[in-house]
Formats: structure tokens, sequence, C-alpha cells
């Protein structure tokens, strides 16, 4: 037995990487038994670490000087247990961590030199740092200055500029709209469960309404930021259906003018084709012709981190 001190003293792991239930026994349902068997064999080694480069034509130098692989342009996986803070470029501020999955949803947005775009519950940052990389003008807004400090840090270190407000996401009142909006909103976090094998223990078995019902709010007031014409992405690193896709059905059902669309080949990168549930029919005329959605769950140990995106356009 290895054991393990995360929660408290005297937890001890099986040799063999078991999931905990209720999540062995809900996921080998929702993905059948080899996910299932393979989500808990992704507990076995060390996550590798993976940083996002400021400017994604450096892809290729930096994977050759830090020694590691890309997986998307702009991405580079090094070995597990590299020394960050002394791998090449991160005194230039050339790169920062943030897990590949992580960074899909900033991807999803497709952002162009110029265009206003918000991040809601941005801390702590990495989000915001892929947008502002891109030229456009970014606005990130968290309810917590102290989580927001580390983003300043990053913006300081990499050079790049965001507004960074200190606000609650679901009532926060520009006083414009933007051509985007990106939430990734609070969630059980339970896709983090390989980097964090201890949430899968922490949130077992705890009560969900409060924080779905956050979803939904932050969700709805979100898309109240976005121009006509412009996008929204949402984005939860959790595995559970309630916290993904029944959000964005229900958000689509309450939203008549926004619609999703599948993401290119070119978004989904190394990922796999996403799972996809159907949009609900509508008015042909309040539809818009461009938007997408994506259920991206990765359970081999070569991509890890799983993450819902759905990308909205307002008509």
């Amino acid at each position: 037995m290895r054991c393990w001190g995360l929660l408290r003293e005297g937890v001890c792991l099986p040799d063999r990487p078991t999931l905990p239930q209720p999540y062995a026994s809900r996921w080998r349902a929702a993905f059948g038994p080899d996910a299932a068997h393979d989500l808990a064999e992704a507990l076995k080694d060390q996550p590798p670490l993976d940083i996002c480069l400021r400017d994604p034509s450096q892809t290729q130098t930096y994977a050759e000087s830090l020694g590691g692989q890309s997986l998307l342009p702009g991405h580079v996986r090094v070995p597990a247990g590299a020394p960050v803070t002394a791998l090449p470029g991160y005194d230039d501020g050339a790169w920062w961590v943030q897990d590949i999955a992580a960074g899909l949803p900033a991807r999803l947005i497709d952002a162009r030199p110029g265009q206003s775009i918000a991040d809601l519950c941005a801390a702590p940052g990495g989000k915001t740092l892929q947008l502002a990389a891109t030229g456009a003008h970014v606005t990130a807004v968290d309810s917590s200055a102290r989580r927001l400090e580390r983003l300043r840090e990053n913006l300081a270190r990499t050079g790049l500029a965001a507004d960074v407000v200190v606000a609650d996401a679901t009532t926060w009142r520009p006083d414009r709209q933007f051509d985007a909006v990106l939430l990734d909103a609070p969630c059980s976090a339970t896709g983090t469960f390989r980097r964090h094998p201890d949430v899968l223990h922490l949130k077992a078995g705890r009560d969900t309404a409060d924080l779905l019902d956050l979803q939904r709010r932050l969700l709805a007031h979100a898309a109240t930021l976005v121009r006509p014409g412009g996008t929204l992405v949402y984005a939860v690193c959790s595995l559970e259906a309630e916290e993904g896709l029944a959000q964005i059905e229900q958000f689509l059902k309450a939203h008549s003018t926004w619609q999703r669309a599948v993401p290119s080949d070119a978004e989904r990168g190394p990922f796999p084709t996403p799972r996809r549930a159907t949009a609900a029919p509508g008015p042909a005329t309040r539809r818009c012709p461009v938007a997408a959605t994506a259920f991206r769950f990765t359970i081999t140990r070569a991509l890890t981190a799983p993450v819902i995106d759905a990308r909205f356009r307002n008509c």
C-alpha cells in the first residue's frame, strides 16, 4: 500500500490505481468499462508539465530547447518534475504553465487583434494571458483579489496587458458589451483528478445544487455581456454531465437566439471527435449559421485532463 497524506493521516492508496465511489460506478455507466479503466490508470503516473507560449510561432524552438513535445501550436509538454523557474524562457516571460486542456476554451474564442473580450472567473489567469497574447483587449473579472494577484504578476512577467477587475461575475455590469465572453465557471473540478486526486474524495457525496444554480446564473448573465453577433464560450473542468452538457441544453432552451455547432478539426487539435448533443429546433430566422459546441474528454495518459466547452453565437 502507498500511503497518501493529502486528505488525512493514515489514508492509503492500493497498489493498483482505483477510482473511488461513486465516481467509479458513475463513470463506468457514462463512458463504458474501458474508459473507466483508463481513467483509473491515469492515476499511476505523475502528470507532465504543460506550458503555453506567448508567441505560438516559437513552438518548435521551445520544444527543442525545453526537450519537450508539442501537441498544438503554442503548446509544449516538458518532462514531469522540471524546475519551472529555471527553464529557458521563464525569466523572459515567453511562456506560462497551463494544462493543454485548460487552454482549449480560449482557443475556441478565436481571438483577433483589437477585439474586446471579457474573461469571467478569470483567476489564476492562464486564459487571460492566452487571449491577451493575440492582441485582443481583455478584461479579466474574478471575485478573488488574492487570486488575481497571480494574474497581475504573470502579466508583468510576460509583458502582456489586460484590465483586471475584482467583481462578482453574476452581477458585474460594464458600460459596454464585448465581442466575446469566456466563462470558465466554478465546478466540481472532477476532471482535474489526475493532477489533484484528492478532489474525488473531497467532492464525493456533496450536494451540487448550489453549484449548478451558480453555473446557470453565471451563464445567463454572461450572455447579456455579448454584443449581437458575438461569441460566448462556456467551460468547466468537470466530467459530470449535469455541469456541462445539461447546462448547455438548458441555456439553449432558455435563449432561442443562441446556437452552437461543432468545432473544426483544427480547433480540436489532437483531441478526439467530441461527443455531440443536438440543439433543440427553433425558428430558422433566429438561428445563427456559425457557432460551436464540444465535449472534449480525453482519457489517454498522453493528453489527460478533460474539459467541456460550448461556444455560442449571439444572433
